[in-house]
């Protein structure tokens, strides 16, 4: 027993602190998210679409024999419409519509396209703008998603939001768009919370280990002074519960309220990082392509945007793609609001997808597998869900007959896959999001009594952890302790 407390006592003063740490970030990352371009912000920035000077086609007589996965139609500035042509696994192809030339970095558009101009210009209301600044990654671009964007060009507005954002060199595309005030708070938030100061996460590996590694200390910390805390709390000659006094007392109190909460945080904190592979998912690549059934050709590529440039589009389109759907052929709106509206290719008139083309889809889909259950989903559930802003709502619920029992999400809009809930993915919602956020249930996921209930648990945790910090304090600095205590 006493090699307990003693592994408790020293464990405490190695990594008691870093408990304190993510406690107090945590607070922060209730309200301020990481900084990242979510499909609906890049629609709410992007250009309308505008094709009135397309359509230039790249004299390359190779791509009449490659199949593709998609096309996408979108602007580059204001007056440039870019074609982004996926390819099976590799990166999309890249043609720059007026000139009908294909690039694979900004500098061979030369200074006919000003992307940072325009942006200005449209979503800041003409600020002044300085850069760009090559950057290969920085405090907000050092995760893997922006790899097949470096190096990026970094520009910073004159407005009064201090806007900072950065394109990629390889597309032209606006990959992440961040202010002042969120790179602020996200200092004091996520960047202590993931442990993501650049000169750490820059060293993935490194990172990601002192991360798990850090945890699941932090989860043996808690569970020993959990253990310890019952132990001791039991009556006593002197009529009392406890046998500390002052800070120690505390520290036994609020371990035993809030011990069992703060050893389910910190054991999550560790899932979320996925050690070791334990929640890793296989991911709906095969299912996407079985949904797809074939691929497009460059004459009907060619054909559909020189339809398009005559078309009456949707108001608000900004983007325009061209996929299968069943084996056929399907154009998808996308509006400035987030919205989508499926066309067809032939007329451009709005094509609604039914639900039985979605229940054959899912048959489609699952190549093999039988359908369990398949329903029309109004609102959200368990797995399909979003705490910070609205999903698209109603969609199409499928659920296999496989050894996971497997739940698919297809959009009722579109028919297009939204999300794959798997063994793994299943795993990672409950024992990560759940135990760490706290959202087994609908009502907990809903403002004011989300942030109540994460409240009163974390500041019960915060007191665990400051508690224990400052016991640790006082262990390793006794005689300084003592002067502030007796000052105070």
């Amino acid at each position: 027993m006493r090699l307990l407390f003693l592994l408790h006592r020293y464990l405490g003063i190695a990594v008691g602190f870093v408990l304190l740490l993510w406690c107090l970030s945590g607070f922060v990352m209730l309200y301020m998210p990481f900084p990242e371009m979510d499909a609906r912000t890049a629609a709410a920035v992007a250009a309308p679409l505008d094709l009135r000077e397309c359509c230039e086609f790249p004299d390359n007589p190779g791509l009449s024999a490659v199949p593709f996965t998609y096309a996408r139609v979108e602007m580059l500035d204001a007056r440039t419409p870019v074609l982004r042509a996926g390819l099976p696994q590799a990166e999309a192809l890249n043609i720059e519509l007026r000139r009908g030339l294909e690039f694979d970095e900004l500098a061979a558009l030369g200074e006919d396209v000003d992307i940072a101009g325009d942006f200005s210009q449209r979503v800041l209301a003409g600020a002044a703008v300085a850069g760009p600044w090559r950057v290969t990654q920085d405090q907000w671009t050092i995760t893997e998603e922006y790899r097949r964007h470096r190096p990026l060009w970094k520009y910073s507005a004159g407005d009064a939001q201090g806007t900072q954002w950065y394109v990629s060199n390889r597309t032209g595309e606006i990959v992440l768009l961040t202010t002042r005030w969120q790179r602020l708070w996200n200092y004091a938030g996520a960047v202590i919370h993931w442990g993501y100061p650049t000169v750490l996460r820059q060293h993935t590996q490194l990172w990601s280990r002192l991360v798990i590694y850090l945890s699941l200390a932090g989860t043996f910390l808690t569970l020993t002074g959990l253990f310890i805390g019952i132990r001791q709390f039991r009556r006593r000659r002197s009529g009392h519960h406890s046998p500390y006094a002052g800070l120690n007392l505390w520290h036994h109190y609020a371990g035993l309220l809030f011990g069992v909460v703060t050893l389910a945080w910190v054991f999550s904190g560790t899932l979320s990082m996925n050690p070791w592979g334990l929640l890793e998912g296989e991911g709906a690549y095969v299912e996407t392509q079985a949904l797809r059934g074939g691929h497009l050709n460059w004459s009907e590529i060619r054909r559909v945007l020189l339809t398009a440039r005559e078309a009456p589009l949707p108001a608000g389109t900004v983007a325009l793609e061209l996929v299968k759907q069943g084996g056929e052929s399907t154009l998808l709106a996308s509006l400035q609001n987030g919205q989508h509206i499926r066309l067809d290719p032939a007329h451009f008139e709005p094509s609604p997808v039914s639900e039985s083309q979605l229940r054959r889809y899912a048959v489609q889909m699952l190549a093999g597998a039988a359908v369990r259950q398949a329903e029309l989903l109004p609102r959200e559930d368990a797995y399909y869900y979003d705490r910070r802003q609205p999903l698209e709502l109603p969609v199409f619920r499928v659920q296999a007959e496989d050894d996971e029992q497997s739940l698919y999400y297809l959009s009722a809009a579109t028919g297009e896959l939204l999300l794959k809930v798997d063994a793994q993915a299943r795993g990672y919602r409950w024992w990560f999001r759940g135990l760490h956020r706290g959202d087994f249930l609908a009502f907990l996921r809903e403002r004011p009594v989300r942030d109540l209930f994460l409240w009163v648990f974390l500041l019960g945790a915060t007191l665990v952890c400051a508690s224990g910090t400052w016991m640790a304090i006082r262990r390793l600095f006794p005689a300084r302790a003592c002067r502030a205590g007796s000052q105070s």
